[in-house]
């Protein structure tokens, strides 16, 4: 069988969706999406999962707007700006009107993909309920069970559909639950992110694949460079007190073998997952020496602290290449994409609250 007519199902979890904020203008959901019009990737969804998607964007902008309204109650100066950008941040949001934008969005996605989408109205209960009560994947020992039912449901679903089609089928979650329970039924292929699909993919042409990874590897140093520079420069800061962070990686160190998500005969993209360790210089006024002097906060300690951290960062290489020449090989593009921005660092006390 020839890569052009290979074709393979794949399934994806609501995880995946929450975890990348029901986005999918991400590299890896583009390149998805490419595979879904060529026809080398179908995509198989159940009713549940669908359901569960809708369920779980009203839910992710009613938790996020809760917060967004907090900062607009607190935000004295920022309301009392002129700037149109202040304006914006300072308005508040129909989570109704946002809950249905992302829907409309997901709706277009599955639209775009040509997804099949399974009914689970004649499905039998007996082989859920058996591993309920037995606590078997995916029911685990979790006080919340909610989300375990839709997923044994959607796993029973996608097993029998494949089985009736006699194929096996990708499934795509990072929950671990779920992940052992599709390792239990032969028709599913379980899988912890979108990449390792892709990179499957563009083993269709083994040689080209194993060219651009290798090729790659070969400049790990300048990738690594490139990734610490763009870790280092974003901005800090103090998560429990009142101050800025600067940041130093101490130690960089590929997690894994590069991972291919697009590919043709010139050009490649690949992610890279690093494992860091860096410190961090603190530098905070002291909430807890804080008091109040005619109605100004005044802070009798300014603390500087150094603290240790590790931190799994994610970046994005695309290389250019002609007719698989080692010579003509060429980085074009690197970037950090995961973290997406700085972040707040703890002290050390905040830290090792409440083990300290």
């Amino acid at each position: 069988m020839t890569a052009s007519t290979i074709v393979e199902t794949l399934s994806v979890d609501t995880q995946v969706f929450v975890s990348t904020g029901y986005g999918y203008s991400s590299k890896a959901f583009q390149s998805l999406k490419s595979h879904f019009a060529s026809g080398r990737l179908k995509l198989v969804m159940t009713d549940i999962t669908v359901r569960e998607v809708y369920a779980r964007i009203k839910q992710s902008v009613t938790e996020e707007l809760v917060h967004q309204r907090s900062f607009i109650n607190k935000a004295r100066a920022l309301f009392n700006s002129s700037i149109p950008e202040a304006k914006i941040c300072m308005t508040k949001l129909d989570p109704d009107v946002v809950a249905k934008d992302l829907c409309d969005q997901f709706d277009a996605f599955l639209k775009e993909a040509k997804a099949t989408v399974i009914t689970t109205e004649d499905l039998t209960v007996g082989d859920v309920l058996d591993k309920y009560f037995a606590g078997d994947p995916p029911f685990g020992d979790a006080e919340n069970k909610r989300y375990e039912f839709p997923d044994a449901f959607s796993i029973q679903a996608l097993a029998e559909w494949a089985e009736d089609r006699d194929l096996r089928m990708f499934v795509v979650s990072g929950d671990e639950l779920f992940q052992a329970a599709c390792g239990k039924c032969p028709q599913l292929l379980p899988k912890k992110a979108l990449i390792e699909v892709l990179d499957h993919v563009a083993s269709d042409d083994e040689q080209l694949a194993k060219f651009v990874r290798s090729e790659t590897m070969k400049r790990i140093a300048a990738i690594s460079a490139k990734a610490k520079e763009e870790f280092e420069d974003r901005y800090y800061w103090v998560e429990d007190q009142d101050g800025d962070a600067q940041v130093q990686v101490t130690e960089l160190t590929p997690a894994q073998d590069p991972e291919i998500i697009e590919i043709d005969k010139e050009e490649a993209v690949l992610q890279l997952n690093f494992h860091a360790t860096y410190s961090a210089d603190l530098s905070y006024n002291d909430l807890g020496t804080a008091s109040y002097d005619e109605g100004t906060l005044v802070y009798v300690e300014h603390r500087k602290e150094e603290v240790e951290r590790e931190q799994e960062l994610v970046v994005e290489v695309r290389v250019a290449y002609e007719q698989g020449d080692p010579n003509s090989f060429d980085i074009i593009g690197i970037s950090l994409t995961e973290p997406s921005d700085g972040f707040g660092i703890k002290t050390q006390d905040e830290y090792d609250w409440p083990y300290k």
